[in-house]
């Protein structure tokens, strides 16, 4: 195993760049393993499906880790490392559903645990819910139908 850190821009606030760092103690040099630990630190606890809709939002995303927390987790490399061989295999399941197409959270972009963390602000900048599956609700950009 290697020392790998992982810078990705998350966004900006207030005209400032917000970049998410991660030091991961695991191979993370196939992008496979980097989002096995995005879907056990995103959904670890949720039931698979749970698993399968947090996949099936970074594939929407284009497969890019950016904006997800649990890449940016101060002890992600501890986190990963003690995690059970069964998690670390549902969550490659959850990912190989997820890229056969599965689509438990129609087409979601987003999701957010709104019970322990609250209504993002990003929701009311257009969003819709799509699905409520386990601890999350899930979201994506709602369709503007232009009026003839």
């Amino acid at each position: 195993m290697m020392r790998k850190i992982i810078r990705f821009l998350l966004g900006t606030i207030g005209g400032l760049c917000v970049e998410g760092i991660a030091v991961a103690n695991l191979d993370l040099r196939t992008t496979e393993d980097l989002f096995e630990a995005i879907v056990i630190t995103e959904a670890g606890g949720e039931r698979f499906e749970g698993q399968v809709a947090v996949a099936e939002v970074l594939r929407n995303r284009g497969w890019n880790p950016q904006g997800f927390v649990g890449v940016r987790g101060k002890e992600i490399h501890r986190f990963l490392s003690e995690q059970p061989r069964a998690v670390r295999m549902k969550a490659k399941k959850a990912i190989r559903f997820a890229r056969a197409g599965s689509d438990l959270a129609h087409g979601a972009t987003h999701f957010e645990n709104i019970e322990a963390f609250g209504v993002p602000f990003w929701v009311l900048d257009g969003m819709e819910v799509t699905a409520t599956i386990g601890n999350h609700t899930f979201f994506h950009q709602r369709k503007i139908q232009k009026i003839a």
